[in-house]
């Protein structure tokens, strides 16, 4: 019974944090939500704790970085010679690395640790705020014809990359998902930008 008091106690403080964690991410509309923190630090929690009753702990502990570190990859898109989602594939690592140390029962190491990544992620996106650097979005737009959308193509900025498109045949609409990297200047004119490109129906940013 002590043992599981002390596993619901280390699962249920990393399960906490780690989907506080994810949120601010949803919320942020970032590649990766609150659902893979969650599950990455729990489960990692839940393996070290286990881990810990056999002999070779750090075989297993090093199995979930690596694996993880695997899983993260996949938040990074590359285009041409740059790659975007950086801090979500370091933040996903992260979180595996928190749930580590929250499973192998170092509580106040695993706080430290988490208040240290919080802080990180603040400052970026305070930096975001502040429009230092430049930033990918996902722009959604639907419109009536494929000269619209080779329109809006011309208007936005850099080069964007086509992510996807679709052909509703019931509407006889068009859909295309493009990633846009801009200064944040760019990223705010692009609501005015799609506006006035005519037989655009709807768009969103994300």
């Amino acid at each position: 019974m002590a043992e599981l008091s002390v596993l619901l106690t280390r699962i249920g403080l990393t399960f906490a944090l780690s989907f506080l964690f994810g949120l601010e991410r949803q919320l942020r509309k970032k590649p990766v939500g609150f659902g893979p923190f969650a599950l990455v630090a729990t489960g990692a929690a839940v393996m070290t704790f286990v881990a810990s009753e056999l002999t070779n702990a750090v075989v297993v502990i090093g199995g979930i970085v690596t694996g993880v570190g695997f899983l993260g990859s996949g938040a990074l898109l590359r285009y041409q010679d740059k790659v975007f989602g950086f801090t979500t594939a370091a933040a996903i690592w992260a979180s595996a690395v928190f749930g580590v140390i929250m499973g192998a029962g170092f509580l106040l190491e695993g706080m430290i640790f988490y208040l240290m990544i919080a802080a990180i992620i603040t400052i970026d996106a305070q930096f975001e705020r502040m429009g230092l650097g430049r930033y990918a979005k996902v722009v959604n737009v639907t419109a009536k014809s494929v000269k619209a959308l080779n329109e809006v193509h011309r208007l936005l900025p850099g080069k964007p990359i086509y992510r996807r498109s679709d052909f509703d045949t019931g509407s006889r609409e068009y859909s295309v998902t493009f990633v846009v990297r801009g200064s944040k200047k760019d990223i705010q004119r692009l609501p005015a930008v799609l506006l006035k490109t005519r037989d655009v129906k709807r768009f969103s940013i994300e």
